[in-house]
């Protein structure tokens, strides 16, 4: 039973991690067009 209890907070960790590295990388794709504009080299 603690083996299995384990897994599942594991298994919550992975899936916040996933959350968060999706969401980071979202906003990052929508910044980063605007940083290219901003730079003056093409």
């Amino acid at each position: 039973m603690e083996t299995n209890r384990t897994t599942e907070v594991t298994r919550q960790l992975m899936d916040n991690l996933k959350n968060t590295v999706n969401t980071t990388v979202r906003s990052l794709l929508r910044i980063m067009p605007e940083l290219k504009l901003r730079s003056p080299s093409s």
